[in-house]
């Protein structure tokens, strides 16, 4: 039984290793400013996120989640972190969630 559960949580975590990358890959945005926990992320043309989507990028490998709280013009979305800043610079690769 135990060992069923964990063949399941690894088949799991490849899952979502996968689409992972496959958001990675298609990803057109990215952090143009860092504000304490306020991010300003540029998107390709057409593909600007809705106001409250979760966006998701990465910070020193860890996951970090950004709420879409204005549209501020030029492609670009002011966000607010749901987690702390610390490190994360200009230029990293953000992928829109599609949902709040």
């Amino acid at each position: 039984m135990l060992k069923a559960r964990a063949h399941q949580k690894s088949r799991n975590f490849i899952r979502f290793l996968c689409l992972q990358v496959c958001l990675w890959a298609i990803s057109d945005a990215t952090v143009v400013q860092v504000m304490g926990p306020v991010l300003d992320i540029r998107f390709a043309d057409g593909e600007l996120p809705e106001l409250l989507n979760a966006i998701e990028l990465q910070n020193n490998g860890k996951p970090l989640i950004v709420e879409v709280a204005q549209h501020i013009g030029d492609n670009v979305v002011r966000c607010i972190a749901m987690a702390a800043t610390d490190g994360l610079v200009r230029g990293a690769e953000a992928v829109d969630t599609g949902g709040p």
